[in-house]
């Protein structure tokens, strides 16, 4: 880790999986900014549910070093112990405004924010990473679409990114088809934790040649027998969820535009993408589409990592 000075306001210890009792694990990642809010929000609701455990972190990236004026009298702070300052002001109020402080964990480090993430997530086996989306999705500083697809492609758990409009825990949830077997896993004690939607679809978006509008997975049969298949693999995973019933929607066009356009028809407060994981240095091909839906979506997006 690139972390030098870490700055805790109270650390707990990691929890274990194999306890006999175990309580779930929540990853509060936070810039400090007025975006990062809805990450505090979706923890509470999830930790009142579950009783989760909830550990916040904040990340502050090293500035190359500016040259100090010879004739200052006394010590200029420098960047990262103003930002730090800031962060953990920010950590305080929130904490305080939730009634939270002393019950939640806490901690800052220095470092690159998409690895210290992963490592701190691996550190401490959460089980699921929250982050906050501002009004325009993915942008700006920390939560750029570089470091949320890096994040995602690091990390072994679920990274969620919770929107602003989050008031409630997700109730109607969109799925892209297609997460296979080892995600359908992931996913369905993922939505235990978000305390189990009351409506689940499953969206597949069939490729469609914008020059002459025609479809041409309609004109494959071995393509249909594929989408079918995934569908029903997905359908069995989820049947382990009380209450579900998924259903079948099958759009047409650019995959990311269609699947939000579904996710804002149907009043979706979750869309669940499967984002591939490789090596640190290499580039995910999953990201993409999962990127352009979480920077235009509508509500809440739930990135699930998938293996090689």
């Amino acid at each position: 880790m690139n972390a030098v000075a870490r700055q805790p306001i109270r650390r707990e210890l990691p929890t274990k999986r194999h306890s006999s009792v175990r309580r779930a694990v929540i990853l509060v990642a936070t810039d400090g900014s007025e975006r990062s809010h809805a990450a505090y929000a979706a923890a509470e609701l999830i930790a009142a549910e579950t009783r989760a455990r909830v550990h916040v972190l904040s990340v502050v990236e090293a500035f190359p070093g500016v040259a100090r004026i010879p004739a200052t009298t006394s010590p200029t702070p420098s960047v990262e112990e103003t930002t730090r300052d800031a962060l953990r002001a920010d950590m305080v109020e929130q904490l305080l405004t939730r009634e939270r402080l002393g019950r939640w964990s806490t901690e800052i480090l220095m470092g690159k924010p998409p690895t210290v993430i992963a490592e701190v997530a691996k550190e401490r086996d959460v089980d699921l990473i929250i982050i906050g989306a501002g009004q325009h999705g993915l942008v700006d500083r920390f939560l750029g679409e570089e470091t949320a697809s890096n994040l995602a492609r690091l990390v072994r758990r679920p990274v969620m990114v919770a929107a602003p409009s989050l008031t409630c825990l997700p109730m109607r949830v969109v799925v892209a088809l297609g997460l296979g077997r080892s995600v359908s896993r992931e996913l369905v004690s993922t939505l235990e934790l978000l305390g189990s939607p009351e409506e689940i679809s499953v969206v597949h978006v069939t490729p469609r040649s914008e020059s002459f509008g025609i479809d041409w997975a309609e004109f494959d049969d071995e393509y249909r027998d594929d989408v079918a298949r995934a569908y029903s693999e997905l359908a069995g995973s989820l049947a382990s969820v009380p209450g579900i019933r998924p259903t079948l929607a099958i759009e047409h066009g650019e995959a990311a535009r269609e699947i939000n356009r579904f996710a804002e028809r149907n009043n979706a407060d979750l869309i669940v993408l499967a984002v591939r994981r490789r090596g640190r240095f290499s580039v995910a091909a999953g990201a993409g589409i999962a990127m352009k839906v979480a920077r235009s979506a509508p509500c809440s997006v739930l990135l699930v990592p998938r293996s090689r």
